[in-house]
Order: C-alpha cells, then structure tokens, then sequence
C-alpha cells in the first residue's frame, strides 16, 4: 500500500574521503529537497552536542528504511572487530543484528545503495550485494523511489472468481463384455483353421 505520510529515511555511511561524503550529502539533500523524503542524516544534526549512538539506535528503530551506503570503508568496518566507537561501524552491527533476528521484517527496511565512485563490490556481504535486490543510483533512482513510497511500477490485476469446471461424464476404460454369438459366416474357429477346412481337406 503507498505510505499516506513521507517515508522518515535514516542514510547509513561512512566518512571515506571528503568526495564520498560530499555525495552522500548531495544524495540526502535530493531525496528530502525535491523528492519529498523525510531523509534523517547526521551531517544535519550538528548543531548541538548528542549521544549519537542514542540518536541512531533512535533512527534505525523508528525510521520507516535504512539506506545502507556502500563504500570502501562502509565494507572495511562492516568486517572489523575493533573500531568500537566508529559511529558506522555501530550502525553496521545494529543491521546485522536486526537481519539475524527477524530477517522478514528487516530484509525489505535496509535497502544497500550504490552512489557514483562506489560498486556493489563496496557492499558488505551481509547485506547481499549480488543475491538480492540493490539500488545503483542514478539508474535505479527510480525504482529506488518506488521502494520508499509503495508505489511499484505494476500491480497484479484482481483475482477474478473461480469457477466450477463443468461436469463430464466419465468414460468407460473397460468395455462392457459382448454376449457370446456365433462364428460369423467364414470365419475360422478352432486352432490352426476353420472346421470347414479340415472337412474339405477329409472328404477329398
């Protein structure tokens, strides 16, 4: 069903180069300025000191998706154990926690994304890079949009009502047994011949 409010969106990164994050910022500021996206980035949250592992607990967990942003780092971290604080890394282990413990519900939240400079090999495997759906943007912008907002670009027609198949009447597999009749007139009974034979054969 297509959401009756704007989608609340948390944007999951990490901070490779300047570039990276520049296109990160760009990406957020498109979805939530001219597609209407309640886009949640913390690049936009600055303006006061936070308890940011509270704040993204707090947007994973309400947000209506997640847009896991690969990334060279993005992956690194995704496979680190150490970096504890890493802010990204934190969110990494919340998705595959979330995956691990109720994949039905998280499976169709978490939507990996691929920005311009990246590829799918930039994806932690976790996430399915190859084996399920990704959004390589600008290509699939759109079907991306689609995902957010619940419009898909087909739907099914309604199911129409089923009918009963006619009845058939049932065809007989074993013939009905023919009454015993006799030889019909030349037609040989007997082993080997006819008796009209063997008699011809006798009286000559």
């Amino acid at each position: 069903m297509p959401v009756t409010r704007s989608p609340r969106v948390f944007v999951s990164y990490a901070g490779d180069s300047g570039a990276h994050t520049d296109t990160v910022h760009e990406f957020a500021r498109e979805l939530r300025g001219q597609l209407g996206i309640d886009v949640r980035l913390d690049l936009w949250e600055r303006d006061r000191r936070r308890d940011w592992l509270e704040w993204v607990v707090d947007q994973i967990e309400q947000g209506d998706f997640v847009l896991a942003i690969g990334s060279p780092e993005y992956k690194r971290l995704a496979a680190s154990d150490g970096e504890s604080q890493n802010h990204a890394r934190f969110q990494l282990a919340m998705l595959r926690e979330h995956l691990a413990a109720d994949r039905a519900r998280w499976l169709p939240k978490i939507l990996p994304v691929v920005l311009p400079g990246c590829s799918a090999d930039d994806l932690p495997a976790f996430l399915q890079p190859y084996s399920a759906t990704r959004y390589v943007v600008p290509a699939q912008l759109d079907e991306l949009l689609r995902v957010l907002t619940g419009r898909p670009p087909l739907r099914p027609a309604p199911a129409g009502t089923a009918r009963r198949p006619r009845g058939r009447r049932t065809r007989r597999v074993v013939p009905r047994p023919r009454a015993e009749r006799g030889p019909e007139p030349g037609t040989a009974r007997g082993r080997g011949g006819s008796g009209g034979r063997r008699r011809r054969l006798l009286a000559g």
